[in-house]
This record gives structure tokens, sequence and C-alpha cells, in this order.
């Protein structure tokens, strides 16, 4: 038995053992979920995983609906059970059955703690949770990236897999800053995400387009951008009106310089500023650093604004436009 996988099927993987009836000699049991009493083995890339067949039923629509009709190989046995190859990653598969079959108390979140979904596990779980018509599990997995991939300033913080678990799940909002972190990365955009698994993602080609076109426009802006964060305009509370027109001059070409490699306009310049004022051993006054900041996140908000327009998409409901 044989699952297709959806649009991102189109995965480069690795020996890719897809198709027929095949031999199970090669086959090893997984370490984590081989259950002794379970009584059906999916069989994914070369691993094999021994679990129960009615709960793996119960969780998703696609497989209730497979196991009900469909008659495995009576050859295909493994360990007096019937055998159903996927065409899934062992690791992707692996994540999913640690949702699913959970050795302590655990559902789907972002945390601090030892327990943390990684990225490359919410982009396994929304990816199979969607294939296998996993409502919850997908769901749940969405929601956690979309803390990471946000439509709100104030909260945003891997590019490819994000826009294509977007597309996949119809979630509009997490695109334009997804699409704005793999503009970033020219090596990653050449040549793909590569996963834990080996697995090459790479983004379809309208997407390719529209992060080349809106890293060129962020390149055009950012030295008029970060000329209005650093343009001086002495005030009365400032204590040091000369030193800090000098200061605001000198950081600016330093910044500008470092923002030249990477368009990053959407990143706080705080640290790199820091950096810089701990080697030069000079700094602003109170009333001008304060004015810096607002300048500096007043821009940075502007272009978050225009971000879908910068990258070509619509405005996704719910982003902040003014």
């Amino acid at each position: 038995m044989s699952f297709e996988g959806t649009r991102l099927s189109k995965r480069a993987r690795p020996d890719d053992d897809s198709g027929g009836t095949r031999s199970l000699e090669d086959v090893v049991q997984d370490k984590e979920f081989w259950l002794e009493d379970g009584n059906i083995v999916l069989i994914a890339g070369k691993t094999a995983f021994k679990i129960y067949r009615g709960l793996i039923a119960a969780q998703s629509l696609v497989f209730s609906d497979m196991l009900a009709t469909a008659r495995p190989d009576a050859e295909q046995l493994y360990d007096g059970c019937p055998v159903d190859r996927l065409s899934d990653s062992p690791l992707d598969l692996r994540y999913l059955l640690r949702a699913l079959i959970p050795k302590t108390s655990i559902s789907i979140y972002l945390s601090h703690d030892e327990n943390c979904y990684t990225f490359e596990q919410l982009f396994a779980l929304t990816h199979l949770g969607h294939k296998y018509q996993m409502d919850v599990v997908e769901r749940q997995a969405v929601s956690c990236l979309k803390l990471l991939f946000t439509d709100d300033f104030e909260h945003y913080a891997h590019g490819i897999g994000a826009v294509q678990l977007a597309r996949l799940t119809n979630n509009p909002g997490m695109l334009p800053v997804a699409l704005y972190l793999c503009s970033l990365d020219a090596s990653v955009l050449a040549h793909g995400w590569t996963r834990a698994d080996g697995t090459v993602e790479r983004l379809e080609p309208e997407d390719l387009e529209r992060c080349i076109d809106g890293y060129e426009i962020l390149r055009e802006e950012t030295s008029t951008v970060l000329a209005r964060i650093f343009q001086f305009a002495s005030s009365w509370e400032c204590t040091a009106p000369n030193s800090c027109e000098v200061l605001c001059l000198a950081v600016f070409h330093a910044l500008a310089s470092a923002f030249s490699e990477r368009h990053t306009l959407l990143h706080s310049w705080e640290d790199m500023y820091d950096e810089w004022m701990v080697s030069s051993h000079v700094t602003l006054c109170t009333a001008c650093m304060e004015a810096l900041c607002e300048r500096e996140k007043e821009q940075r908000s502007a272009i978050w604004r225009r971000l879908p327009k910068i990258y070509g998409l619509p405005v996704p409901d719910g982003w902040e436009t003014s």
C-alpha cells in the first residue's frame, strides 16, 4: 500500500524507494516506535514502525479509508503484522508518532523548555497532518508556526519551509515574513533548504521571483531608511549637541556598510550599534539615544506595513497597514 504525497511530495529525496513490492530484508525496526503488541507495521524508507492499527485509523481520515478498503499483500508481513509502505521520511514519521503516541502528556506548542517543538518538527507535523487529514495535528502545528511567522510587527521573529506550509495550509498571513527571511540568504534561495533527513525543499518559481524582486527593493531603500534614522535633530534635551551630531554621522556610515552586505531592514540594528559603541568607547546622550530608538522603530514599522506590497502579495486580512 502506498500513499502519494501532496504538492510537497515533489521534493528532492535521497534514496527514494517508492513503488512496487520490495524485499523486507534490509528493513530495520525503529528503536522508539516498535510496540510489541502493535498490529500494523508502517515502513518509511528502510525503517519499520510497529504501532496500533486502530489508533492511526482513528487519528486520520486517510488512514481510516485506506485501512478499511485496502487489503495488504499477504506476502507483505513483518513480525506477523501487515505492512503498509509510506513515501514519507522516517524522521518525519517519527515526529508525527511522537505527537500521536506520546510517552508523556504532550501537546504541540512552543515553549522555552525541553519539550519545545523545533521548526523542523513543526514542518513535518504540518505537512503530514495536512497530507493524512489529521486536522488537530495540522491546526496545532500551524498555530505554533503563526507565532514564528506572524502578521504582527511587535512579535515577528526557516523561510522556504514556512512559505511552503503557508501555501499548503492557506495561511497567507505567514507569507510576507517568510519570503522576507528567504530573500536574506542567497545560498538557500539557490540551493534550497536541506532538512535533517537530507530532503531538499525549494521555492516554487513564482515565490523565488518574489524574493529576488523584494530583496532588490529593500536594497534600494537601505541608505534612505538609515539616513532617516540617523539624521541628527538637536533638541533642548540633548546634553552634547556637537558630539552627538558627529556620532550620529559616524554610526550611520558604520551601519550603512554593515547593512550593505545583507539588507536586513526589519532586523533591529541595536546589537550592531552596541558593538560599534563598545569598540569606539563613545555613546550618544540619553535624549538622543531615545530619539534614535524611536526613529528606528518607526522606520522598521513602515517597512513592515509595506512588506506584502514589496513581495508582490495581496495584503492579508489583519495585516497592519497604517
